[in-house]
Order: C-alpha cells, then structure tokens, then sequence
C-alpha cells in the first residue's frame, strides 16, 4: 500500500511539473486594452493609453502614436510607432522613405526576416541605434499593395523593446489595409 501511495504522489508530481512547464501564453495583446483607428486607407488597433495625431490626404497618410512617457519625455524614453500609406511613385519608395526615416540615427546591427500583416508578407528590419545617450531599437514592417507602400515604424527608447513587443502586436496583428 504504501508504495501505491509514491507512485500516486510521484506521478502527479509529474503531471503538475509537465503541465506548468508545457503551459505557453501567445495571446498576450488581447489582455491589452485598445482604441481602433480607421481613416486615411488604414485601420488598426493600438493601446488605449497611447497619444495619436494623423495627417491624412489623398495620396499621404501618416500616424503617430505613443505612450504617456514617450510624450512626456519628448522621445528621450518610451515607446512610439509611426504609420504611414504613401502612393508609390517613381520618386517614392520604399527605401527612400526608410533612408528618410533613419537618416540621422546612428544605426547598427540591422536584421531582416519577413512577417505577415493581414495575410500580406511584409519585410521586418530591426535596428539598434545610440545618439547622445540615447539607445533604441528601430523596427520596420513595410509591404507594397495596390500601388501604395505601406510602413510601420516602431520605435524603443531607452527601454527593454523585448518586453514592448506586446504593444507592438496590438498594431501589426491588427493592422488592415483599407
């Protein structure tokens, strides 16, 4: 009898042990609350405490988000997204809205792989920068369709971007071309 008892006590000891370490939540961006944005040929989600402006016409949209201490900072920490829908042209582009973007940053250790954003591949850059005491992480998810180039710019600063890649998702994994 008592060895019934080790058994039944080891084998449920091993059940909890498997099932915690088994256990994986994915979904941490619906435990975020969020405002939605639909204008400008874009829609999407993002956290309900973040800050937003936009200047839409007809060819151009660009947004700009933020949290609380990325404004009250005035960028020197925080987090910080930019979406823009420009119409491609011969003289707009891709590149060229990046190398606009980056132009004063002092950019290293950029990376490349590819993502999808509403069943569209999108390209991913991520970079590291440092300026005057400043470091961040840049991010890039941009993709072309129906003759317009979509970019989201994301932007850590002076932060951990590992753990801001939850807010993050709530804008990509929400993200539509209108």
């Amino acid at each position: 009898m008592r060895k019934y008892y080790i058994f039944a006590i080891a084998l449920v000891a091993l059940v909890v042990f498997v099932s915690g370490c088994a256990y994986q939540n994915t979904n941490q961006t619906s435990q975020i609350p969020t405002k939605t944005y639909a204008a400008g040929g874009v829609s999407f989600e993002y956290p309900d405490t973040w800050n937003l402006t936009s200047s839409v016409n007809a060819n151009k949209t660009i947004i700009t988000i933020s949290d609380p201490e990325f404004t009250g900072n005035n960028g020197t920490s925080g987090d910080a997204a930019i979406v823009v829908r420009v119409a491609k042209t011969g003289n707009m582009t891709m590149d060229s809205i990046k190398s606009s973007l980056l132009k004063n940053l002092n950019q290293t250790n950029g990376t490349s792989t590819t993502r999808t954003v509403n069943g569209i591949t999108a390209n991913e850059s991520t970079y590291n920068t440092q300026t005057n005491n400043t470091t961040a992480q840049i991010k890039f998810v941009d993709f072309e369709k129906d003759n317009f180039i979509y970019l989201i710019m994301l932007a850590t600063v002076n932060k951990d971007a590992q753990s801001q890649q939850k807010y993050y998702d709530v804008v990509i994994n929400s993200f539509k071309p209108q």
